[in-house]
């Protein structure tokens, strides 16, 4: 039977005896429709027809009363389609979310296992590092992310910057109490992860801020500790080379 059919014959069958009962198949006719993938817009159209023929032949006093409950039925089926399918996009989007974070993942530890960087040469370092503050920016919705090696072997520190903002708002991130904030307090500013070496020593931090989407989450703080993890080997194999 066709989702027409089907909601002629629910429509008809609540007009006769509405109840709970009979409404509740206009809330299972809503959720056919996204499994169908069938339109808000065809859903009205299917609604209006039958309505047409429930309301052809019937006395003005009838037809009233059917208008009425139509608009419940009608309502009840719209809001079961509206619910199923936030739920369905919400789920499409977190897919969505998850196989890019993936990717992006995949991509950074290629590239921080390069042999470019086994050379020792700052500059294919300082390179790398601003991969991975772009990464930690994107994979994170920063507005701003920033990379810092302060390892002792290194004569200055070095720095990276990736923004999607003006400089003023990054002046107000480096302030001493944004610094000071880390995960657990402040983290809808601004939040940072060590680097650390496989020995657990620190070899600097990356600090993201300004979340696009609201106040950065659990899950943005596990992805930038993976991304740390990664590049903090990789600060290590290359500082290592430059004896």
């Amino acid at each position: 039977m066709s989702f027409a059919a089907e909601y002629e014959a629910a429509f008809a069958q609540f007009l006769s005896n509405p109840s709970e009962r009979s409404l509740r198949s206009a809330y299972e006719l809503g959720r056919d429709a996204v499994a169908a993938d069938i339109s808000v817009l065809k859903i009205v159209s299917v609604h209006h027809t039958a309505l047409a023929r429930a309301v052809d032949g019937r006395r003005e006093t009838e037809q009233q009363s059917t208008v009425i409950g139509a608009a419940d039925f009608l309502i009840e089926s719209l809001a079961a389609f509206e619910m199923v399918q936030r739920g369905f996009s919400e789920a499409r989007r977190a897919a969505f979310v998850e196989r890019r974070n993936s990717r992006i993942l995949r991509h950074l530890s290629t590239l921080l296992s390069d042999e470019s960087l086994a050379s020792g040469d700052l500059a294919a370092l300082e390179e790398a590092l601003q991969l991975v503050a772009e990464n930690a920016r994107e994979i994170t919705d920063a507005e701003l992310s920033r990379v810092q090696v302060l390892a002792p072997t290194l004569a200055n520190p070095i720095e990276v910057i990736s923004e999607d903002a003006g400089p003023d708002t990054w002046s107000e991130v480096l302030a001493p109490d944004v610094r000071a904030a880390g995960p657990a307090r402040g983290r809808e500013r601004a939040f940072e992860v060590p680097l650390l070496s496989l020995s657990g020593s620190t070899l600097g931090t990356i600090m993201v801020t300004g979340k696009g989407t609201g106040a950065f989450t659990g899950d943005d703080e596990a992805v930038l500790r993976q991304i740390s993890e990664m590049a903090g080997a990789a600060i290590e194999r290359a500082l290592a080379y430059r004896g």
